[in-house]
């Protein structure tokens, strides 16, 4: 709903859930050892299953930020007395903070495999199968259903399997370089979701990125000011550590640097190193008492 979309939960098809659903299906015993977050836990749960590692019919592996060195040797040792080797997703890596990349289920497979030589068989893209078990869900058709997706080796290739519309958004691991690698193609190739809907943001990240040069323009400016006071002492104050009217206003999602002093009075975690006050007529007494509270005077500077 944060994001403005209202679907209904039973709309909502994951690899976790798929993966339940096709381990729900099939013969034998319903016990699994389990890799992965809350998520898949609670999906095989749901269908039936007990979380054990105590020989179990299933290895199952997901998405886990929390892998340790023993749930992978207790993987190994049980795929090889004999559980079968279930995966949810195939994806080496991911998209991670400050776009790096982590390392995601393809690559815990992969040396889940090399060590017991047993291949998962995956359940989620880019099986079409996920697909298949999604419109019967929904009770959807092929003929009038998308697949908006940011990768080509999964997303991509897995709808087109499916017999879906395919969009590759330009958001996420591939770019159109990426393209290139494979022999087919999506349907349609989009820089972002938004544009689907009509709203092309090109102009609202041009003017970002203008706002953001000339906020460290602004800093660097400061900084070059402050360095030719004689008593200034470097080690007090950073490049990283200037507080100005923009770059606390990025941190607070406001645009003016009073508006986000006041949203600091509120949240009692924020403490600053050295601080520029930039449009200090504007700061209410609230939003003075809680910068001088968190920053020594001798660490303030007030230039405006």
């Amino acid at each position: 709903r944060r994001t403005g979309l209202d679907v209904p939960e039973q709309n909502i098809w994951t690899s976790a859930l798929a993966t339940a659903d096709f381990l729900r299906r099939q013969p034998g015993e319903k016990t699994a050892y389990v890799i992965g977050e809350v998520g898949l836990t609670t999906a095989l749960y749901e269908a039936g299953f007990i979380m054990t590692d105590a020989d179990p019919a299933f290895v199952v592996l997901g998405e886990s930020t929390v892998l340790s060195w023993e749930s992978i040797t207790t993987a190994v040792r049980l795929i090889d007395k004999g559980a079968r080797f279930v995966a949810t997703n195939p994806d080496p890596n991911g998209p991670g903070n400050n776009g790096a990349l982590n390392p995601a289920t393809g690559a815990v497979a992969a040396m889940i495999t090399t060590a017991t030589g047993k291949q998962p068989y995956i359940v989620g893209k880019p099986n079409p199968m996920m697909f298949r078990s999604a419109l019967n869900r929904i009770g959807a058709h092929s003929h009038n259903t998308g697949m908006i997706g940011d990768r080509m080796d999964t997303d991509i290739v897995a709808g087109m399997e499916a017999g879906l519309h395919t969009v590759l958004v330009m958001t996420g691991i591939s770019d159109r370089a990426e393209i290139e690698r494979f022999p087919f193609r999506p349907d349609e190739v989009l820089g972002s979701v938004a544009e689907l809907l009509g709203e092309d943001d090109t102009e609202e990240r041009e003017r970002a990125q203008r706002q953001k040069e000339a906020d460290e323009a602004y800093a660097a400016g400061v900084l070059e000011i402050l360095a030719m006071e004689e008593d200034w002492d470097p080690e007090l104050l950073r490049p990283t550590d200037v507080v100005d009217a923009s770059v606390l206003a990025d941190r607070s999602r406001e645009r003016s640097f009073a508006s986000a002093a006041e949203r600091a009075a509120e949240d009692r975690t924020w403490t600053f190193g050295h601080v520029i006050v930039d449009e200090a007529q504007e700061l209410s007494p609230m939003a003075w008492r809680v910068l001088m509270r968190r920053c020594p005077s001798r660490s303030m500077t007030v230039v405006g």
